[in-house]
């Protein structure tokens, strides 16, 4: 995940400008637990009572802009997988599409949405409280999915684990590789496919 601003101008061009907006946004890249990035993977975040949908680019980027909600709830899947729809229940009468129609809100050809079953889903931190250095590692080390309830110097362990290097628990010994592997987006390896991203084919 990558931070940073984009620079909104409320005047017209070639006026001189009175004021200017800085609107955050937010780069979350999307990945299989095979650490390959899905292009045009079919997304979903809930923020709050807020929900929307979308689809990452070729290269499995999203962008998320004025987020007011220190976390987020993400799903996605594969690209082109087909959805699962809802279980229907039978029922008498007219279709929904059919009741669409008579009412005016529709046509005989309207389908019903089907709710996508989505293959991957996480929580992320998107505030990570900067300035201070040990809450930003534990929110870094949580949205690359190294267990929650572990203090940081557990975690630090664990991340030197799976990158080979000596267990010391000292942030200072790994501060510049989870800065890469977070804010690049350029994680090597999971701490497990289930820790990393709560994947619904473990």
């Amino acid at each position: 995940m990558a931070a940073g601003q984009i620079f909104i101008s409320r005047t017209a061009t070639d006026k001189k400008h009175i004021n200017t907006l800085v609107q955050p946004v937010c780069r979350i890249r999307l990945f299989c637990r095979f650490m390959t990035p899905l292009g045009k993977a079919p997304y979903r975040v809930t923020m709050g009572e807020k929900k929307w949908t979308g689809e990452a680019d070729d290269g499995g980027w999203i962008e998320l802009r004025s987020w007011a909600n220190e976390k987020c709830f993400l799903e996605w899947s594969h690209p082109k997988e087909k959805v699962k729809p809802a279980p229907a229940e039978a029922a008498a009468g007219p279709s929904v599409e059919q009741l669409l129609a008579i009412y005016g809100a529709g046509d005989v050809n309207a389908k019903v949405a089907e709710e996508i079953v989505y293959d991957y889903e996480t929580e992320l931190y998107l505030d990570l409280k900067e300035g201070d250095e040990q809450e930003e590692a534990l929110r870094r080390m949580h949205n690359l999915g190294y267990a929650p309830g572990d203090a940081l110097g557990e975690k630090v362990k664990a991340f030197q684990r799976i990158y080979g290097r000596s267990q010391t628990g000292s942030l200072a010994d790994v501060l510049d590789e989870l800065l890469d592997h977070h804010d690049g987006c350029r994680p090597k390896k999971w701490p497990s496919g289930r820790d990393a991203l709560w994947s619904r084919y473990a």
